[in-house]
């Protein structure tokens, strides 16, 4: 019994330590010393048991960290409450995984006595390589430690995480061996990243200071999702996005977002024009979500359909669409359904959505090129490097995370889109239908918020921003570097020969 309640005690001290460094909580100083326990804890345990205590661990902070999902799956999937939490539960042990490996390696391959390098390497590794739903990181958490996060623009966000569990190791290794060199090394190598974060938040700002800026009007119109499918409020719908749209154009706005799924009526994807439908006589460039839809043939129950961003310009005449490409599984499209049909029934709400091919900057006017993504896609790093290499000057996030309702989960969003800007130096502009809509500047700052479940507008001036980072030329690939040295590692230790011949 004392077993066990050790257990649970020191694998959920850990996990609450990260948990609590994100939204809603951001602590995130907690997160620096989350593994301390974990590693104290483990010092005489065996293989198996590291393995389960990672499971445990890595279950008890997404239970934590996503607790919300129990009712987006109750409201909008239609199960019981029962089937909910189960499924919730089941997705956390799932995204669990990678701590219990993690640990697992780290006894396997007895990493304790070896350099106090490779253990924060291989955690930086397996967070990089094994996905997520909801991909977040350990480094995500210092989202509001602004001198610390400004080398993503160089290494990218796994050399943060490699960062704190270095720290989170020396500290253990210095508690328990008293050995202060390790403590030293990384020390230095925080005061050194915290310098740059410093030097380089100056140097942007001056960059900003001196670059052309165009004025960007967004609209959070907070329609849930029930208001929003019922067809009897289609109109005052409208209405909302458009009194907002004319406040915007008062203050100057030279641009007007809409959040994703704005425009409810879906529209045919080689129409042209969508004059008197979207913002007649408003006479400002509006880009705004809906849903479009390409015929298979005759019938329209064989089309393709998209989730779609929407430019037209200030004559209602559509300047360009760009089609989600990651859509969201449960909700946009069930998985295996076009073997399994049936299963299509399980969650009332879930879509028929097909993903988009390509990738399509919108132009305004010669003067900005402006980056899309859709929904979650903005949380995808991997993504923001595609979009990149098509150099937006600004970049759109439209979105409606109305889906989870009054939780955390659009703070939780927020936060790991937020380094999309410091990665690439651009301004990112968030249109959301409930909230969290904002404007992001490109050293990961929050420069305009509207809160959660209110109807408001915003603009900002947004600096036109050009230029190459050091990470879309190598930094991108410091996860790829990092899995080459722990691989070299173990060849050189001999540890992945025996691992085989012992199999054999």
């Amino acid at each position: 019994m004392k077993k066990t309640l050790l257990f649970i005690l020191f694998s959920s001290i850990s996990a609450f330590l990260i948990s609590c460094s994100a939204p809603s909580i951001d602590f995130f100083p907690l997160a620096w010393f989350s593994f301390i326990p974990a590693f104290y804890y483990l010092e005489d345990k065996s293989n198996r048991h590291s393995l389960w205590f990672g499971f445990v661990m890595g279950t008890v902070i997404n239970l934590h960290a996503f607790v919300w999902l129990i009712g987006t799956i109750k409201v909008f999937g239609g199960l019981p409450i029962v089937i909910s939490i189960i499924l919730y539960v089941l997705l956390s042990f799932i995204q669990g995984i990678r701590y219990g490996i993690f640990f697992w390696i780290y006894k396997k391959f007895n990493l304790r006595k070896n350099h106090f390098l490779i253990t924060p390497i291989l955690y930086a590794v397996l967070e990089f390589f094994i996905p997520m739903l909801f991909n977040w990181t350990i480094g995500n958490t210092q989202y509001l430690f602004y001198p610390f996060i400004q080398i993503v623009d160089i290494f990218g966000i796994s050399f943060l995480s490699f960062i704190m569990v270095s720290f989170s190791y020396s500290l253990y290794i210095l508690f328990k061996d008293r050995n202060r060199v390790p403590i030293f090394y990384i020390t230095s190598l925080i005061i050194m990243t915290i310098i740059y974060g410093v030097v380089s938040i100056q140097i942007q700002k001056n960059k900003e200071a001196k670059s052309e800026k165009i004025n960007i009007g967004v609209v959070q119109a907070n329609i849930g999702i029930f208001e929003k499918r019922d067809s009897r409020q289609h109109r005052e719908n409208t209405l909302k996005f458009y009194d907002s749209s004319l406040k915007l154009k008062e203050m100057g706005a030279e641009l007007i977002v809409w959040p994703e799924s704005s425009m409810v009526a879906p529209f045919q994807t080689d129409r042209k024009s969508l004059k008197g439908f979207v913002a007649p006589n408003l006479e400002i460039p509006v880009i705004f979500g809906g849903l479009t839809y390409q015929r298979g043939g005759g019938d329209i129950r064989g089309a393709k359909w998209y989730n779609t961003a929407i430019f037209v310009d200030k004559n209602e005449d559509i300047l360009a669409l760009y089609n989600k490409q990651y859509l969201l599984a449960f909700g946009e499209y069930m998985p295996f359904s076009e073997t399994f049909p049936s299963l299509k029934k399980i969650i009332k709400m879930v879509g028929n959505i097909t993903p988009g091919d390509e990738i399509v900057p919108f132009i305004l006017n010669d003067r900005a090129s402006f980056g899309i993504f859709i929904c979650y896609e903005d949380i995808i790093e991997s993504f923001g490097n595609k979009v990149a290499k098509h150099k937006p000057n600004i970049y759109l996030n439209l979105t409606n995370d109305a889906w989870f309702l009054e939780s955390a989960a659009a703070d939780l969003h927020k936060m790991i889109a937020l380094f999309r800007t410091i990665e690439h130096r651009r301004y990112l502009i968030r249109a959301t239908n409930t909230g969290r809509s904002a404007i992001i500047d490109s050293m990961g700052i929050i420069r305009k918020e509207l809160p959660l479940y209110e109807k408001g507008e915003m603009n900002y001036l947004v600096p036109i921003l050009n230029g190459d980072t050091f990470y879309e030329i190598f930094g991108k690939y410091t996860p790829y570097i990092e899995l080459i040295i722990l691989i070299f590692y173990f060849i050189k230790k001999g540890r992945l020969k025996i691992s085989f011949l012992k199999k054999r």
